[in-house]
């Protein structure tokens, strides 16, 4: 058994900063003000940058480390690293976002739900708390740890099924 996780270390490194990238994009597109009735939308297409990133690191481990072979479970664990490193940077990510980039954020996004809420079917009261709930620093590192280990998973099912090497019998 290979215990070498220098690549997943690599591609799944890759991965965070790309996800931050992209959160910064988000700020300077105006997605986190200006525009923020697309953000929630925009944002899910940032699963592109481990839809991309996670078969090249498969790709590259099944190459690097297992000589051109690998079984679906080398493939699934290496996607399964790469996801946990990603997870881990996320959070550090959205604590340094909120905390020192855009720490208003949290803010004005509760007051623009107490504002949109009732064209949403709720009351302004309504809006307040469960904006209050969902838009936090606990709740955002929560997402961000478990969202990420969550969709890197999916995606390493899908790409250790297709990169697996098929043996013949």
């Amino acid at each position: 058994m290979n215990q070498n996780y220098k690549t997943e270390l690599q591609f799944g490194l890759l991965t965070g900063l790309f996800s931050f990238l992209w959160l910064l994009g988000e700020y300077f597109l105006g997605l986190h003000s200006k525009y923020i009735d697309y953000q929630p939308v925009i944002t899910n297409f940032a699963l592109i940058i481990p839809i991309i990133i996670f078969p090249l690191g498969i790709k590259a481990k099944r190459k690097l480390d297992y000589n051109g072979h690998i079984t679906f479970w080398q493939a699934l664990q290496a996607g399964m690293v790469m996801s946990v490193i990603w997870g881990a940077l996320s959070v550090m990510g959205v604590f340094i976002y909120y905390k020192t980039i855009n720490p208003g954020w949290y803010d004005f996004v509760i007051a623009h739900y107490k504002a949109v809420g009732p064209s949403r079917g709720m009351n302004a009261k309504e809006a307040e708390e469960y904006a209050k709930m969902y838009f936090s620093m606990k709740s955002y590192m929560s997402q961000a740890l478990f969202g990420s280990i969550a969709a890197g998973g999916f995606i390493s099912l899908i790409a250790a099924r297709l990169l697996r090497t098929k043996t013949k019998y």
